[in-house]
């Protein structure tokens, strides 16, 4: 993902990394952190790993030097999303609570603030959050795409699923969004429009 004029990178083989993309052409590690992941985002103070059995948070404030915060265990967190300071979580594998939310102001003592109920957040593999609202790829729903409104953040609002099971039942993949489409993988590479979800 990308924050300014930094990609961070992650991969589930144990490293991410901190690159320099201020000029494309010639990009630099800065830092890398032996530590890797599903799931990689930040909110240029704090960075999250998503590590499956747990979610770590790393203090970037001096990048060239990353440093571990808090952690805490998850049955199988796949991604992650930062607003601010606080971090949405998914899960591919709570059967309770597919997405929480966390307050993350103080690095080392993240706190669960609130939590969608898997029945409506669905096993998310992946996930993306725009200004209003997080998109959840799930493996519950038909070829469907969970949204919960974070208009109110920290607090979650389970706002409805987009059924598309009429197509295929696919489990979703990886899911990316903007202002009009949401772009969801399964098992088939899908492109469903969407209108702004207002309920």
């Amino acid at each position: 993902m990308v924050y300014g004029a930094r990609a961070y990178t992650t991969s589930t083989f144990g490293q991410s990394n901190i690159v320099d993309v201020s000029d494309p052409a010639s990009m630099s590690v800065v830092s890398s952190i032996t530590q890797g992941g599903n799931g990689i985002d930040t909110n240029g103070s704090v960075l999250g790993l998503a590590k499956g059995a747990s979610v770590q948070l790393i203090d970037i404030s001096n990048e060239l030097v990353p440093v571990d915060a808090g952690s805490f265990v998850t049955v199988n967190s796949s991604d992650l999303d930062f607003v601010g300071n606080t971090m949405l979580v998914g899960d591919s594998g709570n059967q309770t609570f597919g997405l929480r939310s966390y307050e993350v102001s103080d690095a080392n003592n993240p706190v669960l603030v609130d939590e969608v109920p898997t029945n409506n957040s669905g096993l998310i593999n992946d996930m993306v959050t725009t200004t209003n609202f997080t998109f959840g790829a799930d493996t519950i729903f038909a070829n469907g795409v969970s949204i919960t409104d974070v208009r109110n953040l920290p607090s979650l609002a389970a706002n409805l699923i987009l059924d598309f099971q009429n197509i295929r039942d696919d489990d979703g993949r990886a899911i990316d969004a903007d202002d009009e489409y949401v772009y969801l993988l399964g098992q088939h590479l899908s492109l469903i429009h969407i209108s702004e979800p207002t309920r």
